[in-house]
């Protein structure tokens, strides 16, 4: 994972997605959500969308998602 991190912290959008996915498996919306976030800022908003319809823990994602939107991150 510490590959991942890595390449995410330097910009590269898949691995952002591919953290996210790994949080979210490991049942840490806060910080998918996080990773997500970025993925989706740095060009791959479809892979966002979709990642919220394959959760099962989409309410989560998506409560938490509003509420970065609301407070103004997104």
């Amino acid at each position: 994972m510490a590959f991942l991190e890595k390449a995410a912290t330097q910009g590269h959008a898949h691995a952002m997605i591919y953290l996210g996915n790994i949080h979210f498996t490991r049942k840490d919306p806060e910080e998918a959500v996080k990773w997500f976030t970025k993925g989706a800022e740095a060009g791959l908003p479809d892979a966002m969308a979709g990642r919220v319809l394959r959760t099962s823990t989409r309410l989560t994602f998506l409560s938490l998602l509003l509420l970065r939107i609301l407070s103004g991150a997104v």
